[in-house]
């Protein structure tokens, strides 16, 4: 896999306390306020609940993002709502269809402690995740250990769709 599928991956989060607004905790690459945004908005969209999986597409890239609870850090006020938020290109050759597969199939494994977690720890996963799957590598964090190449190779996952190419001349 030497293309590089994920264009970006976000940490998200919507306090649950009263007058808090959506904001990016951590992204592994820059994005600007305008892309932030639009990136909350199908990250997090209106009346989600924790445990589902979204798909949105924006522009010309598909955002496809896990949307969990958060424990809050003060007694008394509910928990947050988070999001991991993969953004793809609408790039004809990415099968988003196959990627969906792998991104639910990587979350699971870490679903469990994925709400226990600090933020700093969720930064740390989203950037192996991101290098995981653009490398085609395993994937390692603590003790879950996911190996990305037996995954796409045991569910037959084609993420990149080879451009054919005709040989020759059309008359």
């Amino acid at each position: 896999m030497a293309f590089n599928i994920i264009e970006n991956i976000s940490l998200c989060r919507l306090g649950g306390f009263a007058g808090s607004n959506p904001e990016v905790l951590g992204s592994v690459l820059p994005i600007s306020n305008t892309e932030e945004r639009l990136l909350l908005d199908k990250a997090l969209p209106h009346g989600i609940e924790p445990g589902k999986f979204v798909l949105e597409r924006l522009n010309n890239k598909h955002i496809i993002s896990y949307v969990f609870s958060m424990k809050a850090k003060e007694a008394g006020t509910r928990d947050d709502l988070a999001s991991i938020a993969v953004v793809l290109p609408a790039d004809k050759r990415v099968n988003v269809e196959s990627f969906q597969i792998l991104f639910k199939l990587v979350i699971e494994s870490f679903v469990a402690e994925i709400d226990k977690v600090d933020v700093t720890k969720l930064k740390h996963m989203i950037e192996r995740i991101y290098n995981g799957i653009n490398k085609g590598e395993k994937i390692s964090i603590d003790d879950v250990n996911i190996d990305v190449p037996s995954i796409v190779k045991s569910k037959k996952l084609h993420l990149v769709t080879e451009v054919e190419r005709i040989a020759g001349r059309i008359l």
